[in-house]
């Protein structure tokens, strides 16, 4: 009987050691701050600003993305960099590129580098 109870002692105290947490996760001041990355990547990174003092370019694959109500950067709106779609709906639902080229839908003008000017075919 005293083995059993032994044996089973030895094992909740084996099962309650390995649900500790790791040393690891303990704070330790003496330690240095892990590093930041030296560079971010680009995505979400805002590009085409000011016109006076513009902003930096998208690398390749990706495009300066704006919202309709950014009027293609008319009000000097800054963009952010976001990859170009690969694969887009075939819906039509027509927008007009900020490069006055009407789109079959908002995906098919962001995959060709462009932002929606507005919704709709082009009027010029």
């Amino acid at each position: 009987m005293r083995f059993l109870l032994v044996t089973f002692i030895a094992l909740f105290l084996a099962a309650c050691a390995a649900s500790e947490p790791p040393v690891t996760d303990v704070n330790q001041p003496h330690l240095p701050p892990p590093a930041f990355p030296v560079s971010s990547p680009t995505e979400g990174q805002s590009c085409g600003g000011m016109v006076a003092t513009p902003g930096p370019e998208c690398d390749d694959g990706e495009y300066c993305h704006r919202t309709m109500a950014d009027q293609c950067g008319a009000a000097d709106a800054p963009g952010i960099c976001r990859p170009m779609p690969e694969m887009c709906t075939m819906d039509y639902n027509p927008v007009c590129g900020c490069d006055g080229q009407t789109y079959s839908n908002e995906c098919a003008a962001n995959a060709k580098g462009v932002s929606a000017a507005y919704a709709g075919e082009c009027t010029s």
